[in-house]
């Protein structure tokens, strides 16, 4: 095994800096997955849907910030893993995501 095998790429070090900034500015994390009730039509739509929900989630808690990965599956498209610095209910994420298009 070379040494080679044990470096990150840009993105893989991006990821795991923004995750330890994350984590030391907030001790307690609160976790997301948010999917699709449908395959999205492309990773466009996808994203804009998501924006909608995201304008709308910083509107009513401005303190809120997290870090959001996207991860695409052959069979059912494309859903977002969400880390967040505050708890949200569910009750209001539910208020929050409904009319977002097609993220549940």
């Amino acid at each position: 095994m070379g040494f080679s095998n044990h470096l990150m790429t840009k993105t893989q070090y991006a990821f795991t800096f923004t995750c330890e900034e994350f984590f030391r500015v907030n001790p307690q994390a609160y976790f997301w997955t948010f999917t699709f009730k449908s395959v999205p039509i492309d990773d466009e739509y996808a994203m804009l849907d998501w924006h909608t929900f995201e304008s709308r989630l910083c509107r009513y808690y401005p303190e809120c910030w997290g870090i959001r990965v996207t991860e695409l599956h052959r069979s059912h498209g494309i859903h977002f893993h969400f880390f967040l610095n505050i708890r949200i209910p569910v009750d209001h994420m539910r208020k929050l995501i409904y009319g977002s298009g097609h993220l549940v």
